[in-house]
């Protein structure tokens, strides 16, 4: 089999585009001078909403974007990767970082990032290699809502919360992020004064934003919504 040439690196396909094809979570090569993607596999074009892993050669991360995600959060997350990449290609060493990071269509991704250099003989970083594994489901329902408030306005906080969950379709109206709050401690336990203690809001309070959101509810009932949440990967709502 020929080894893949990428500009002045040569390595064999083997090794590198096997692992990048194989990999669970996102895998990709990127130039490291220029940044440009050179490969990728389908799990990093299905989350950038490319048609193909092969739309990717030649782009760089500041061409993959989204108009479901406001355009400041896409470029924050595009400057951290930028970061990274100059460590890895100044340094020549591998480096890791949990970034919060976002798929095309909105939902916000909690993502353990890998930069791996590919050294040339002259002990240069011509290339890096990136993985990213998705640990979103390890996250508790009330830290993945805090993530989404900070990267969202308030309404489509709750907006892009509730379809990442899948149970958007559920309301006919779109609850407040108070009562989104409530519902998530009602998760864990339904006791009045559990969720009364957890939120720091008084019974009568919790009772209303109960109240509310029976009323928003439609074609299911608050307690098979809670069963619903509750089947969530185990530690999706672990505390």
């Amino acid at each position: 089999m020929q080894p893949a040439q990428f500009g002045q690196l040569v390595c064999s396909d083997t090794l590198v585009q096997h692992l990048i094809e194989r990999f669970p979570g996102t895998a990709s090569l990127k130039e490291a001078r220029e940044g440009k993607y050179l490969i990728g596999n389908s799990v990093f074009a299905e989350v950038f909403g490319l048609d193909t892993h092969a739309c990717l050669a030649g782009r760089r991360i500041q061409d993959l974007s989204s108009n479901q995600v406001p355009l400041d959060c896409q470029r924050q997350y595009q400057e951290w990767i930028v970061k990274l990449d100059a460590s890895t290609r100044t340094f020549h060493t591998p480096v890791c970082k949990t970034l919060i990071g976002y798929r095309h269509e909105g939902a916000l991704r909690v993502v353990d990032i890998y930069k791996l250099p590919l050294l040339g003989l002259q002990g240069k970083t011509l290339a890096i290699l990136s993985f990213g594994l998705d640990k979103t489901s390890q996250v508790n329902l009330n830290t993945l809502f805090n993530y989404y408030q900070k990267f969202y306005p308030v309404k489509q906080a709750v907006s892009q919360f509730l379809h990442a969950l899948r149970i958007a379709d559920c309301f006919l109206e779109s609850p407040t992020s108070a009562e989104v709050r409530t519902l998530l401690v009602m998760v864990e336990e339904r006791a009045r004064k559990y969720v009364s203690a957890c939120r720091g809001l008084s019974p009568k309070t919790i009772d209303i934003h109960i109240e509310n959101l029976r009323s928003k509810l439609q074609h299911t009932h608050l307690h098979g919504l809670l069963v619903q949440l509750r089947r969530a990967p185990r530690g999706l709502h672990a505390v």
